[in-house]
């Protein structure tokens, strides 16, 4: 009868296949916290796109760009790991039924949406109304708002780690542009 050994013949081809999948996902996230990002100018401006429109708008002081996925929106993020969130829906005919399709978008998202029902009016022409978000899985919360100008809607939304005391995003939202494509 044989006898056996530990470790195996198997054991250190094993151990160097689990290290090497670990490494394929702990590397780059590793490397993503060890290299920060630049944080925005507050004098500089950043756009979202539609298909028919560009909407910029000022960020706040100190925030950074976590990512921006597609042209529509862009997520900045805080140092707390606060999130805003800025998104644009064009060709908008009815405003209240657009607000609510992207509120059930949330929803699905797990951001429960309600609105608080004060009005949104800018300088540059944009109305719309505030409302609240909260995603419970990890208890983010705070103001968003919907505005719409000529048939084109920007959603604002922060998920502040702190919701009592999330930061305004008010001067965001009077600080938005649309600008129609040609």
């Amino acid at each position: 009868m044989r006898k056996k050994t530990f470790p195996s013949q198997q054991f250190l081809p094993a151990l160097l296949i689990t290290l090497g999948l670990a490494a394929t996902w702990s590397v780059p996230a590793l490397i993503n916290q060890a290299v920060p990002t630049a944080t925005e100018d507050p004098a500089s401006t950043l756009e979202v796109e539609s298909a028919t429109a560009t909407a910029t708008f000022t960020p706040p002081q100190d925030w950074r760009v976590q990512h921006q996925t597609a042209a529509s929106g862009i997520t900045l993020l805080d140092d707390d790991g606060s999130t805003i969130d800025v998104e644009v829906v064009s060709d908008v005919k009815d405003f209240d039924n657009s607000a609510r399709r992207k509120a059930a978008e949330l929803d699905r998202a797990g951001i429960a949406l309600a609105y608080d029902g004060e009005p949104i009016e800018t300088a540059k022409g944009l109305k719309g109304r505030s409302c609240y978000v909260f995603r419970a899985s990890d208890q983010h919360g705070g103001e968003c708002g919907f505005v719409e100008k000529d048939g084109e809607m920007v959603l604002v939304y922060n998920l502040a780690a702190d919701p009592d005391n999330a930061p305004d995003i008010q001067p965001l939202i009077d600080s938005i542009s649309i600008q129609k494509e040609a």
